[in-house]
């Protein structure tokens, strides 16, 4: 149905670590996401881009390993609701796909801060983000303003699409902003 609105390709299914859980929940959950990958693959004509989770440091390399041996060259990160807890864990290992993974091109979902953003943009700068904020506070009526890294919330009126566009807009230019800093990639913080 995906290819029929005109998709070329889709996120596989991501089933989450919760790094409170026991240890074989993990690697379930890491084996399940592979798995709805080889389905995509199966039955559909769609290029799946697989979603890399980890909950340890070995976990991840075995996963960039595989990606790369199966030739993906475009994996996703869902940092959507990363706690203090689990944004450590992603932070650990940034610097592992960066070193060991440098041409796979990353999806970051759920990155909403802008100070966020920017580490990642600098540490991938062929990156691309996504997140429901722009959309959410749009419906709301409210678009997003900036002062450096700060997002400022302005309640507006107007139709939610023109509010939406200048939501993705801030986003949009931010990232062109961060890629072109042309600094050394910070250490991302939590």
């Amino acid at each position: 149905h995906l290819q029929a609105l005109g998709f070329d390709a889709a996120t596989s299914l991501n089933f989450s670590i919760y790094l409170d859980r026991p240890r074989l929940e993990h690697l379930v959950n890491l084996r399940r996401s592979w798995l709805t990958v080889r389905r995509m693959q199966e039955t559909s004509g769609l290029v799946p881009i697989p979603h890399l989770q980890w909950a340890t440091i070995l976990d991840l390399e075995r996963q960039l390993r595989y990606a790369k041996q199966q030739g993906f060259h475009t994996l996703a990160l869902n940092l959507q609701m990363i706690k203090r807890q689990g944004w450590d864990t992603v932070a650990a290992g940034l610097p592992v796909i960066r070193e060991q993974a440098p041409e796979i091109r990353l999806l970051f979902a759920g990155v909403a801060s802008l100070r966020r953003m920017s580490q990642l943009a600098a540490l991938f700068p062929t990156a691309c983000f996504t997140n429901t904020t722009a959309h959410y506070l749009a419906q709301r009526h409210v678009r997003l303003r900036r002062d450096g890294l700060r997002l400022i919330k302005e309640p507006v009126d107007g139709h939610p699409d023109l509010i939406l566009a200048d939501n993705v807009r801030l986003y949009g230019d931010f990232v062109v902003e961060a890629r072109g800093q042309g600094a050394e990639p910070p250490v991302p913080s939590p």
